[in-house]
């Protein structure tokens, strides 16, 4: 029988939400200094499914984290999160960034990089959001294990790959 960490992803989606008011270089400096990983949950933890995924919100004005677990198993392309997908690619998967259009704007091309077991790569992207009242920033880091038991600092150590896909939101 395989080992099912062989195949286990675990994908952590951080987004971080601000209005206009709070775009400015003092906003800009708060944010820069907000983490790039979190501890993962028990539920992540003691998670028996192929694919496990840790949702994490903060938003202005103190920036205080909302977190949520979701897990799937069997043969599914695994945590989806809007843009970004992990997807078999032979021994391996494929971290897709995909710019649907309800991720912001301004559209981007799709960029992708593979991971083979035991590695993990770390995606931003941001978009920019106009609504009837107002506009609001998300900014995004999406943290992809594949093959790698989950531990609660999985995602302390630096990535083994990184895929930028963050544009100027003007």
């Amino acid at each position: 029988m395989p080992d099912a960490t062989n195949s286990m992803i675990v994908m952590q989606q951080i987004t971080t939400i601000w209005s206009k008011s709070a775009r400015g270089a003092q906003g800009r400096e708060v944010r820069a200094r907000l983490p790039q990983w979190y501890p993962l949950p028990d539920a992540a933890l003691v998670s028996r499914a192929s694919r496990v995924g840790h949702l994490v919100q903060r938003r202005e004005p103190d920036y205080a984290t909302t977190e949520s677990v979701e897990t799937t198993s069997g043969d599914s392309t695994g945590p989806q999160h809007r843009s970004v997908a992990a997807v078999t690619d032979g021994d391996g998967i494929a971290v897709v960034f995909e710019w649907p259009g309800d991720c912001g704007v301004p559209a981007r091309h799709q960029r992708r990089i593979v991971l083979r077991s035991g590695s993990w790569a770390r995606v931003y992207y941001n978009g920019r959001f106009i609504g009837h009242e107002h506009s609001w920033y998300e900014d995004k880091i999406v943290n992809v294990a594949f093959g790698i038991l989950p531990i609660r600092d999985l995602f302390q150590a630096p990535p083994t790959a990184e895929l930028e896909c963050r544009v100027d939101l003007w």
